[in-house]
């Protein structure tokens, strides 16, 4: 495993020699088998008895072949279950195990409802898968998590089991390989072992638990990173070495892109407004993307710091500073997009976090697309600029359209909200904080979303064409 994460990171930048500046994350899986053949992959035998019954046979189940791949067929493609193992089998979203299992996800901004387009300041949920296990579409983009670098807001959704063949899961391990730098290792028999970099609590199997991402362990997402996560039942492999009554699973990783974001926004006092042209946005993300066009909106969190849902309209839809707002950066086609305001946004909202300020939240109504096209999640980020309370939003047209003067502009400042980005004048610090620990979600209403392919194959690392 300790090689196969060399490799792996080696293609978390990757482009085709005849569009070197287009670039995208080259996914690499792992599947699970042996080199067993013949009367290796099984046994059969027969109790010693004169009389002939179909319970004196017996076949079994040897550890040379032991080894196997589980598929999550889930919300995949095709009209049979074998039509949707396959496909999963295809796109990484397995499990490599010779008996136990574990399966998890990313939310990649526990304040931000990316399916629901919903920002809740206060509270911090693993409400949305943003990043799964493995890939999908073209080139293998989809399941990828766009997150904002150096983020602490991300947050883990895992859950894990195993039966008393294989006995309880004593370690939850989460393994980090990103560009350049691969999961560290420790040499043991001559061989290099991988390290966690984090530990997962144990809080019970076969349910749903959620971990924040933990800075101090992990680390946060700095470069475009795969995620890990093995399972061990009788001892904690960082401690010693798994012996013959001790097994194992590894997912194939979840990736994660880094993107940055700034906003500038300056606010006009006696207009109480931002007027037009006086928001800017800049997102920058690590891999290209497609240059379409995209809504982009804005919202006032309310006096708890939660917005409205995507029901409700926005009070602005951000438009581009001029041509498309997309452009490049050295090495990296179509991966900035800067986008700004075409009408006034009043200032006549809740106040948050205090009395004269205002918090708005800036996030993709349409789900932003790789270079392949396929679709990511939806991002949002929140800044805090002087407010003067009461009012009701107006919503804004579809179009953004909108014109007026620039009047004589006060930067924001004061203290900023959690979660928010402090702007141009501000002083404080946004809190980008998240809990640790497990907490126990109860999903009886959505079974254990494994479904298994034994593939008795040579097992190896594949590479997608």
């Amino acid at each position: 495993m300790a090689e196969y994460q060399r490799i792996l990171t080696s293609t978390l930048e990757y482009a085709f020699t005849s569009d070197p500046e287009t670039r995208f994350v080259r996914k690499i899986y792992a599947a699970a088998g042996s080199d067993a053949h013949g009367d290796f992959n099984f046994s059969t035998g027969r109790t010693a008895t004169p009389i002939s019954l179909n319970s004196t046979f017996s076949v079994g189940d040897e550890a040379l072949y032991r080894a196997r791949t589980y598929v999550l067929g889930e919300g995949k493609q095709g009209s049979t279950h074998a039509e949707r193992w396959m496909a999963a089998y295809a796109d990484g979203n397995t499990v490599l195990t010779d008996g136990p299992l574990a399966v998890f996800e990313l939310d990649a901004q526990s304040r931000w409802d990316s399916v629901n387009l919903r920002w809740h300041d206060q509270s911090e949920l693993a409400e949305n898968p943003d990043g799964r296990i493995g890939g999908d579409g073209p080139l293998d983009g989809g399941r990828t998590a766009l997150i904002k670098r150096g983020s602490a807001a991300p947050r883990w959704r895992y859950r894990y089991g195993s039966s008393a063949e294989w006995g309880p899961i004593a370690a939850l391990k989460l393994y980090k390989n990103s560009v350049g730098q691969p999961n560290p290792t420790v040499s043991r028999n001559g061989y290099e072992h991988p390290v966690g970099v984090a530990d997962f609590g144990l809080a019970g199997a076969d349910a749903w638990h959620e971990r924040g991402l933990d800075p101090a362990q992990e680390g946060p997402v700095d470069a475009i990173t795969a995620f890990q996560l093995g399972a061990y039942t009788g001892v904690d492999p960082d401690q010693q070495d798994l012996g013959p009554e001790n097994y194992r699973a590894w997912t194939n990783p979840i990736y994660a892109v880094p993107y940055d974001v700034t906003i500038d926004a300056r606010a006009d006092p006696n207009s109480r407004q931002i007027m037009p042209g006086e928001l800017t946005v800049t997102f920058t993300f690590d891999v290209s993307m497609d240059p379409a066009a995209y809504q982009v909106e804005l919202k006032p969190l309310d006096n708890g710091g939660v917005s409205t849902d995507g029901t409700i309209a926005p009070v602005a839809i951000l438009g581009p500073v001029t041509g498309s707002g997309w452009s490049d950066r050295p090495g990296i086609k179509n991966s900035v997009l800067t986008l700004t305001n075409a009408a006034p946004i009043s200032l006549r909202v809740p106040a948050y976090p205090a009395a004269g300020r205002a918090t708005f939240v800036v996030y993709f109504k349409d789900a932003p697309r790789d270079a392949a096209g396929n679709a990511l999640n939806r991002i949002a980020e929140t800044f805090e600029t002087l407010g003067f309370g009461g009012g009701t939003p107006t919503a804004a047209s579809s179009s953004g359209a909108g014109s007026g003067s620039t009047a004589a502009t006060s930067s924001s400042s004061g203290t900023t909200a959690p979660g928010a980005t402090a702007v141009a004048g501000a002083t404080g610090t946004a809190r980008r904080g998240s809990s640790s620990g497990c907490s126990l979600s109860d999903e009886a209403s959505t079974p254990w979303p494994l479904l298994v392919l034994a593939v008795f194959a040579l097992g190896g690392l594949r590479r997608r064409r």
